[in-house]
Parts: structure tokens; sequence; C-alpha cells
């Protein structure tokens, strides 16, 4: 079976969740939070994506598949990669090489699933290993359980923005055949994905800090993140959550 593309990244948003339903019948949730309240703190950052289809029987009520995914963090947020080692491999060699990318730059870890659209089948669940890389990357390498028929397959997320106009992470998830389709058809159609779930450890070295909350509370007493998400047939939706402060 072709790997299974987990197309989220992290996804990755709000202590208060979203659910909207789309045209499909796709039900997507996501939350975010804040490892502290506190204003310009050193933090860590957890996130989850969900979703799935509930009119979709048929297929294992599986949803309707990510193609690309921007998060975008409060405004003030620091998302700074120089705070840990950073791996040179591409998306292709720490698929192929789980040992491309040194222990050292590890910043998270979680975990995924996958939805085979058969019910016989089920999900494929997998483990999330978040690596920090050059060029401003961070890679995502999802490994299936064992037995599990899929292979291991890595996820890029650029990070991009300032602390001014906001950072953003930006992932891209190609279409995930079930075979013996390839894309862009997927005659066969495909596994997406049901969820993603992260946590980020903290790294700092000198003065760098990988994520640091922004500076002020506002009056609203939450930090808000928007995520906007580009689905194969519901078109582009915005998600926004929050993760509470004081001030």
């Amino acid at each position: 079976m072709r790997k299974v593309v987990i197309g989220a990244l992290v996804g990755v948003l709000a202590l208060v969740g979203a659910t909207i339903a789309l045209a499909t019948g796709t039900q997507q949730t996501v939350t975010y939070k804040f490892g502290t309240k506190k204003p310009g703190r050193a933090t860590t950052f957890s996130a989850v994506l969900s979703s799935t289809d509930p009119t979709n029987s048929a297929h294992n009520n599986a949803p309707d598949p990510a193609r690309k995914v921007v998060l975008a963090f409060p405004k003030g947020t620091i998302v700074d990669s120089k705070a840990a080692p950073q791996c040179s491999a591409s998306a292709s060699t720490l698929s192929s090489n789980p040992s491309a990318c040194k222990s050292s730059t590890i910043i998270g870890t979680g975990s995924a699933s996958a939805n085979t659209t058969f019910a016989s089948v089920g999900d494929i669940q997998a483990t999330v290993t978040a690596y920090n890389a050059t060029g401003k990357r961070l890679l995502f390498y999802i490994k299936p359980a064992p037995g599990a028929p899929a292979q291991p397959f890595t996820i890029t997320a650029n990070i991009s923005g300032s602390k001014s106009s906001g950072f953003k992470l930006t992932t891209n998830p190609p279409p995930n055949c079930l075979p013996p389709g390839t894309p862009p058809s997927c005659s066969n159609g495909e596994a997406p994905l049901q969820t993603f779930k992260l946590n980020t450890m903290k790294r700092k070295s000198g003065k760098h800090v990988l994520f640091t909350t922004p500076k002020t509370c506002p009056k609203s007493k939450n930090w808000k993140l928007t995520a906007t998400i580009t689905f194969k047939t519901d078109g582009t939706k915005t998600y926004s959550a929050t993760s509470p402060c004081t001030k």
C-alpha cells in the first residue's frame, strides 16, 4: 500500500476548538494551546487537527483530503528555528532513512491516523516526530504502527513571516492514492488524514527560543490563532481558535 500522507500541521490549532460542516459533510475540528498563559515567555505548543465525514458511511466516514494548510500564529508570537540544531535532510531522504536527522534536532512528538476508506481495514495509527530543519523548515516524520499497511513518510512545514507581521507554518500535502492509483487522479481514491496531534518541546540556544508567547495579552484574554485549509472538494475554509492568556 502506498504510504499514508497525513495532510496537516500541524494543523495545529486552538484550546477553544471550532467544528465546521463542509459541503461534502466533512467536519473539521482544530485546537491548540500554548504551554503558558503568561506573555513574553518561552513556551511549548500543542495542536490537534481532526476530521471526519459522518455522511460518508460507504467509505468509513473518510473526510475530504486537505491540499494546503496555513497556520497563522497570534501576532507577537516568536518562532525561532535557531533555537535548536538543524537537520539538512530533505523530506524524501528522511522518509527513506529515519537516521538522516540527529536526535538533537527533534523539537516535538505526537501521533496521527489516516482513514483507509475501508471499514474492514479501519484507520492506520502512526507516531509523529518533528525535526528542526535548515531553510526555515520543520519536518514531520510519520511512522505507521508495526504491521500497518503503510510506509513511513515525511511532511515539510515551511516557516515564514516575522514577529511584527506574524509567523506562519505552511504545508502542501500531496494526494495519498490508494493502490494502484497514482497522483493526481488517484483512480481508486485516497487515504486522507483523520487526526494529527503535535506537542513541541521547549528548545533554547543562547538568546534563541523556539516558541515565545506574544508580549501582551488582549482584552479578550485569549491569543487568537487562524488556520486556512484548502480541501480537495470543499475549497478553502478558515478556522479561528484561541489559547488563554493573563495580563
